[in-house]
């Protein structure tokens, strides 16, 4: 393995990209917060509500992507609201909490991106439980909350949107090298030195990884396919998508020849 490779590839991976993305939108308001306003409980409070909004922050199409962000800091902040509406008393406590967590574990039924969406308004909901707050102070509290979640939806929308051509471009490399990986792992058949079973068990292991890099370029690229401008095609986003179409075509042809 040539490491120098794998560590230019993570680099310049939407990975990388991704998790300073939301290092940036999760610890700026805190770190603002602290260094401004001196106030710690503040910042911790809001960056709460980023953290929730990241945990939907996954590769996929922009516009999905900005609506998922949304609902998850709504959602939040009601789940919030009523917990810290019910502090006061540990009887309707009980009585919001266990129903509350039944309905967000319910709308995991709606989607792919709905467990994630599920998992944040619960942290949500549970970093609200340890205060007792009252009403006018749960409020608040669950007002911080979405300005949170608003603030990393809106900052992650708008570097997404500055670096969109580079995340479709990253998708597609991710995508082309896995494809390469597998085609390698197919290539190790042919050395008569090598154990059957572990070739098998490897190439399973490379196939899943590849359908898997194609599904995220398919959500990216597929979901903007390229508009007409003056009666033309985008020529870069025309690009793309054949390129996708080409590799996809080419795992195809690896699948299905015949390993003897």
């Amino acid at each position: 393995m040539r490491y120098s490779v794998e560590i230019k590839k993570f680099l310049y991976s939407q990975y990388f990209y991704g998790g300073l993305r939301i290092a940036v939108g999760v610890s700026l308001p805190a770190v603002l917060c602290l260094i401004v306003f001196h106030n710690r409980e503040l910042g911790f409070t809001i960056a709460t509500g980023a953290l929730g909004a990241c945990v939907v922050d996954m590769p996929g199409a922009l516009k999905y992507k900005h609506n998922e962000m949304l609902a998850c800091s709504v959602i939040g902040f009601l789940s919030a609201l009523a917990t810290g509406l019910a502090t006061v008393n540990p009887v309707a406590l009980w009585c919001t909490v266990v129903p509350l967590t039944f309905l967000l574990s319910l709308i995991v039924v709606y989607g792919n991106r709905w467990p994630q969406i599920s998992f944040a308004t619960l942290f949500m909901m549970i970093m609200t439980l340890e205060e007792h707050f009252t009403p006018v102070q749960a409020l608040v509290n669950a007002s911080w909350i979405l300005v949170g979640g608003l603030w990393y939806t809106y900052w992650s929308t708008a570097v997404s949107r500055w670096m969109m051509h580079c995340i479709e471009q990253q998708a597609l490399a991710e995508s082309v090298f896995a494809c390469a990986d597998y085609l390698l792992a197919r290539a190790a058949f042919y050395d008569l030195d090598n154990d059957l079973d572990e070739c098998y068990r490897n190439l399973v292991d490379k196939q899943i990884a590849a359908v898997d890099r194609q599904d995220a370029a398919r959500d990216i690229v597929l979901r903007n396919l390229p508009k007409l401008k003056s009666g033309k095609l985008e020529p870069r986003r025309a690009m793309l998508f054949n390129l996708f179409i080409n590799t996809v075509d080419l795992h195809e042809l690896f699948v299905g020849a015949h390993t003897d």
